[in-house]
């Protein structure tokens, strides 16, 4: 959850009575609940997809690791042909 307008909605309560006030705090700490357990939920069901997949004898997800080295070129190659952009 982007908690941005979050920010920008505490900054509005200065204005709200204390009782909405704490009406509206238990609302979004209900909400910031919900929004873990979905992220918790969305887990489990992308792992017992996984299981259910490797049990009918599919293959899963391959574990690619980065190669740093090559992150790191290509990084570097991006960087130059940007730096020459910018110069011309």
């Amino acid at each position: 959850m982007t908690k941005n307008w979050l920010a920008d909605l505490d900054q509005d309560t200065e204005n709200l009575d204390p009782k909405s006030r704490e009406v509206l705090q238990r609302l979004l700490n209900y909400l910031e609940d919900l929004y873990s357990q979905n992220l918790e939920l969305k887990a489990d069901n992308q792992r017992l997809r996984d299981e259910i997949a490797a049990l009918k004898g599919h293959k899963g997800k391959p574990d690619i690791k980065p190669q740093a080295k090559l992150i790191y070129s290509l990084v570097q190659l991006i960087i130059a042909q940007l730096s020459g952009f910018a110069l011309r």
